[in-house]
């Protein structure tokens, strides 16, 4: 049975956009947007069930992928959590699950069962999620979502949209996403607004129009006009 690649698209202190937070704290790096302080505006919203949600959605252990810049980010702070921490028990989950890192540079990964990635990266994910196992899921790690959406191997995607608006950011669906339809199996609206929705690939997207059968006097005149310019 093919695995699911999942896409976590998360933005609360730990686990979002790398230059939203320094060192996976929340702390806001000097790359926010503008004079926004992303991080810290997230972990407002955000409450710790809501983010821990993706690893615990199917009942089971995961299998983590990173980019480089977010696996150390990660790597720099889940494995120093302490027991009276409320993160603990997630930590505990992080530290534990087998980890992979994309990266042309890096040459060490000394977190906890990582494996680093490199040459054909989509020929051996696609050879990942085929393999028997828990759930395959990408944490933060823009660019490698990219190769993921481009190369169709994304099942399942994560999407937490935020009450508010920043004016700039990375794109979460860029140029080279396979077009694709999808189907809405779950979400949760939080009490601050945030909405956390669950998207399973539908299939092909399917078209339709509005059209009149006989088009009007009206539209046969826009069409000649959109013609002749």
């Amino acid at each position: 049975m093919k695995r699911r690649m999942k896409n976590e698209k998360h933005c609360r202190e730990h686990i979002c956009d790398a230059r939203w937070r320094d060192a996976g704290t929340g702390r806001p790096r000097r790359g926010h947007f503008g004079r926004l302080p992303v991080g810290r505006m997230v972990c407002q919203l955000l409450g710790r069930d809501d983010w821990a949600r993706p690893l615990t959605l199917h009942g089971k252990g995961v299998r983590s992928h990173f980019g480089p810049q977010a696996y150390e980010i990660f790597a720099a702070h889940w494995p120093f959590v302490k027991p009276d921490n409320p993160d603990y028990e997630t930590a505990n989950k992080l530290n534990a699950a087998r980890k992979y890192v994309v990266s042309r540079t890096l040459e060490t990964a000394n977190w906890n069962v990582s494996t680093i990635i490199k040459g054909d990266v989509v020929k051996q994910l696609a050879n990942l999620k085929v393999q028997s196992g828990p759930d395959l899921q990408v944490h933060g790690s823009g660019n490698l979502i990219q190769t993921l959406l481009k190369d169709d191997l994304v099942n399942e995607l994560h999407v937490w949209i935020f009450p508010v608006t920043i004016g700039s950011g990375k794109r979460l669906f860029a140029e080279g996403t396979v077009p694709a339809s999808f189907k809405l199996p779950d979400f949760k609206v939080s009490t601050t607004g945030v909405i956390i929705a669950t998207y399973e690939k539908g299939g092909k997207i399917e078209t339709g129009s509005f059209a009149l059968e006989e088009p009007s006097k009206a539209e046969v005149a826009r069409q000649k006009l959109r013609e002749e310019l």
